[in-house]
């Protein structure tokens, strides 16, 4: 995800979030909860908060600001069924 052009966020198969500079090139972590149990998979984005998904359901939000991302919550885990 490109966040305004001040920076791309990934995650990776660790289950990791990792927030890039594009002038730097250089990768940080968000400050607080920054890794899920197993692979990301999915994110997403509005104009103030990034979120991430796992395949376990789990879930988390991250805020963002001009140092990168900070967790806004500690790591959640929701149960649902298809019918």
């Amino acid at each position: 995800i490109n966040f305004g052009d001040k920076f791309i966020i990934s995650g990776d198969q660790d289950g990791r979030i990792l927030c890039w500079n594009p002038e730097t090139y250089e990768a940080s972590r968000p400050k607080g909860v920054y890794k899920h149990p197993i692979a990301v998979q999915a994110l997403a984005c509005n104009s103030h908060s990034v979120y991430s998904g796992s395949s376990d359901q789990s879930f988390i939000q991250f805020k963002v600001d001009d140092e990168g991302l900070t967790s806004a919550c500690d790591l959640e885990k929701k149960h649902s069924s298809v019918i």
